[in-house]
């Protein structure tokens, strides 16, 4: 399911904190549970979240967190936030309702295991796992060593095998890179600086080299100029 992934695992009572780190920040995760007996928490917040008195999911919308009351009335927000139209009692609403809350307990999870990378909420977040990787994820690359022979006839490979792969991949030699000069912070992130426009989505459109290239001059653009302007719309239909 991408990357969204209440809870469960070593989540310190009351709730579970986390953040989206991937493409932007996206604030944090909390789920405030109402008084449980400590030895039956980990139980409570394995079942579901009908006990939670609040939830506050971030998304990777760059807007504000869902916060809600219950799983219902953020899945109500969700559905709201992300401009997708289920009919309540459907087959359909049910189903994504049920990958809805799945993707919570997953979020959680995922979060309280301590790992630097943090989770939320995306468009994705009411596709069971196989789903996203049926309709979302492209087909398996071609072969590498194929491509290379059609672009470059006369490379020859260096061993006695037809690989041609080891000859992309050589390993830099550390004499030849040049030496560092003056100090590096040890935290750099061009959003800091509004440099970066937001995700884009670009459905089903195996377009993600134009998509990235286009992110390039918009950042590009902001860091001489100062202005961040969005070239390219994002495909939200």
């Amino acid at each position: 399911m991408s990357r969204n992934e209440i809870s469960a695992g070593p989540c310190r009572p009351p709730g579970c904190t986390g953040h989206f780190d991937g493409a932007r920040p996206i604030g944090g995760f909390t789920a405030t549970m109402r008084r449980t007996p400590l030895a039956l928490l980990p139980t409570v917040l394995q079942l579901s979240f009908v006990a939670a008195a609040s939830i506050t999911a971030p998304t990777d919308d760059s807007g504000p967190p869902i916060v809600a009351s219950s799983v219902e009335d953020a899945f109500a927000q969700y559905v709201a936030r992300y401009n997708k139209s289920y009919e309540p009692g459907s087959e359909e609403h049910e189903r994504r309702f049920a990958a809805f809350r799945d993707s919570l307990e997953r979020i959680a999870r995922r979060n309280a295991t301590g790992d630097t990378a943090r989770y939320g909420l995306t468009r994705f977040s009411d596709f069971t796992p196989d789903e996203f990787r049926r309709n979302v994820l492209s087909s398996p690359p071609a072969d590498l060593d194929e491509i290379v022979r059609q672009l470059f006839p006369d490379l020859r490979p260096l061993g006695d095998d037809n690989d041609i792969g080891p000859l992309l991949l050589q390993p830099v030699d550390p004499k030849k890179v040049p030496p560092v000069r003056g100090r590096y912070p040890d935290h750099f992130d061009w959003r800091d600086r509004s440099a970066v426009t937001p995700v884009k989505n670009q459905q089903n459109c195996g377009a993600c080299w134009a998509i990235s290239t286009v992110e390039n001059v918009e950042s590009m653009y902001a860091i001489a100029t100062g202005k961040l302007v969005r070239v390219q719309r994002p495909a939200d239909g």
